[in-house]
């Protein structure tokens, strides 16, 4: 894994309906930052889950992408508690359209958002 370069960006998803979204971020925000999505950064052979918990550790920002989707993956939630638990500042973005809207997850409630850790690491970029 290479160090970040500049500001690094995790962008978390489920691939059922969220991809398209995120690959659009992750094509605006690559101008700026170092923007990580897994289909950009995986080959084939990677230990995923380990490249994508390193990924996670070195973000600066995690961008989690809320949908119905993320929500029922187990993948989805895995990434966005460690991001949490390390103490990363977390962004939520709730995927709005189609069919099905998503509800924000309990731990990203505005009741659960009282860590001065993770507000101190939103603040200092």
């Amino acid at each position: 894994m290479r160090p970040c370069a500049s500001h690094c960006v995790f962008i978390a998803y489920a691939h059922r309906d969220g991809a398209d979204l995120a690959q659009r971020l992750q094509k605006d925000l690559a101008t700026k930052f170092d923007a990580w999505l897994d289909t950009q950064r995986l080959s084939v052979g990677d230990i995923w889950s380990s490249e994508t918990e390193q990924a996670i550790d070195r973000a600066d920002v995690v961008l989690a992408l809320l949908s119905a989707g993320s929500f029922t993956s187990d993948i989805c939630r895995a990434e966005q508690s460690r991001a949490l638990d390390k103490g990363k500042c977390v962004l939520p973005r709730i995927r709005q359209g189609g069919h099905t809207t998503c509800k924000r997850p309990t731990r990203f409630s505005p009741e659960s958002q009282g860590s001065t850790a993770e507000a101190a690491s939103c603040q200092r970029l």
